[in-house]
């Protein structure tokens, strides 16, 4: 799978040295929405439709129509670009060898967001159980007691994608 962002996305790119300070944006924009937030998890990088730019149209579509009966979810896209720059980064750097970006991800960015007070709970794409990543999440999820909400097998069918 290509680490290719699509241009509509690098367009609305938060910009950041890390994770970190990635993560310290995205909790100042929680903190900005009070309480009862919602993240939307599904793949991204791996499974779904296999491609990063077509999971990402997922996403999109998947925060606008849940926006209409949940004004409260949380937008990630724009961090997404400079999360994959993260990514391309670390791989190059040798002194990650054998390390997995997703453990840095998680324990850098969505740890902080999930474990946020504002956040009480998350939707998953179909498709979710693909992705290593949304699996991880999952499982943090879980452990902090957040309420999930699986959407429906033909959720897409309740969108227009591109």
């Amino acid at each position: 799978m290509t680490h290719a962002v699509p241009e509509w996305i690098r367009s609305k790119a938060k910009k950041a040295d890390s994770l970190q300070a990635f993560a310290k944006l995205a909790m100042s924009e929680l903190a900005e929405l009070g309480g009862d937030v919602a993240l939307v998890c599904g793949p991204i990088s791996t499974g779904g439709l296999g491609d990063i730019e077509q999971n990402l149209g997922v996403f999109n579509a998947s925060i606008a129509s849940l926006r209409r009966s949940d004004p409260a979810v949380f937008d990630t896209l724009p961090f997404e670009a400079g999360i994959v720059d993260q990514r391309i980064s670390w791989e190059k750097n040798p002194a990650n060898a054998g390390k997995p970006f997703s453990t840095a991800l998680m324990a850098e960015f969505y740890g902080p967001l999930f474990r946020h007070p504002s956040v009480t709970h998350a939707y998953f794409i179909p498709g979710w159980e693909a992705s290593f990543g949304a699996t991880m999440q999952r499982g943090m999820l879980i452990a902090l007691n957040r309420r999930i909400v699986d959407l429906p097998p033909d959720w897409s069918r309740t969108f227009r994608l591109g």
